[in-house]
């Protein structure tokens, strides 16, 4: 410590201070191993300094260099540049005075963090320490937790990623999973690809069916959405409404086959094949009743196939 006190005072107290170093190729403080060159180059532990304090330890352990500043306000600010082998970090704090460009934003009197050359750069905390926060205008913007979770907005994400706030997006969002669905209230627990009817009895809560062509269907119990809207809660469950997804069925109307229309069946949250009904020689299939289209065949018995939903 007072190596380095020695030299950042060697540094700022001025040109007059340094007058004798300018006669000579440099002077040395054996007590503190403190060198300095033709002004202001200061050495700490080489007698050949080449930046305005050059620190050098050659005992191959950790180096620490301290900027130690009384003033425990806003005011208190330390500057470091390390370099290591041939990758260079560089810490920057640019005055309003000069104007930069980097990475497409052109601005003045800013602070740069950039990795020079090696292989990349590695931001984040030990095991030690505590989430990796973002901020900006003295707020959390964006929080990494300890165990991965990313949010935007929230200092406190319960998901992979949580945003609180508007996403604008210039791309399609590309989900693993291939339909949408909600959090809805349902009267009992449901297993993934139950039929769902509404529940005349309640506001806004859904039931597993039980009658056939049942108008009052309202979707599917999705295992894995490709996207799901809502609340989520214990007595909800995520209804799909649009899209691809895994659905019980029943052939007692018949043997199911691709592109066939699926309706509610006379077993609990099961879908079977719709028979529409001859109007004048034209096949209807009832309004309001239908699922959606069979992606795949039930020869018969009881089963779970994939149906594209589109409930009308």
């Amino acid at each position: 410590m007072k190596r380095l006190v020695f030299a950042v005072i060697c540094i700022f107290v001025g040109a007059n201070a340094f007058a004798d170093c300018l006669t000579t190729p440099w002077t040395s403080d054996n007590t503190n191993g403190v060198y300095t060159t033709q002004c202001p180059k200061v050495g700490v532990g080489t007698t050949t300094p080449s930046s305005k304090l050059h620190v050098f330890d050659n005992t191959d352990a950790i180096s620490i260099v301290q900027i130690e500043n009384s003033n425990a306000g806003v005011n208190a600010v330390g500057v470091l540049r390390a370099k290591s082998n041939a990758a260079t970090v560089n810490f920057e704090s640019h005055g309003s005075g000069r104007t930069i460009s980097r990475f497409g934003v052109t601005l003045a009197g800013w602070n740069e963090f950039l990795g020079v050359e090696g292989n990349g750069m590695a931001i984040g905390t030990t095991p030690f320490g505590g989430p990796l926060i973002l901020g900006t205008n003295s707020l959390a913007r964006i929080t990494i937790l300890t165990d991965g979770k990313v949010g935007i907005g929230t200092a406190t994400p319960t998901a992979t990623l949580e945003v609180n706030g508007t996403i604008k997006a210039t791309t399609v969002l590309g989900a693993a999973y291939q339909d949408f669905a909600e959090w809805v209230p349902a009267t009992a627990d449901l297993a993934p690809g139950t039929v769902v009817v509404l529940n005349a009895s309640r506001t806004n809560e859904v039931m597993a069916s039980i009658n056939p062509y049942d108008t009052t269907v309202a979707g599917v119990v999705s295992a894995q959405p490709g996207v799901v809207l809502g609340v989520e809660a214990p007595s909800k469950e995520m209804i799909a409404t649009t899209g691809r997804v895994k659905v019980h069925v029943t052939a007692e109307n018949g043997a199911i086959h691709v592109g066939d229309l699926l309706v509610t069946s006379n077993k609990a949250g099961m879908a079977m094949r719709s028979e529409p009904l001859d109007l004048g020689g034209a096949k209807i299939h009832r309004p309001g009743t239908l699922i959606g289209k069979a992606l795949e065949p039930l020869d018969k018995g009881e089963g779970e196939i994939l149906v594209l939903l589109s409930m009308q």
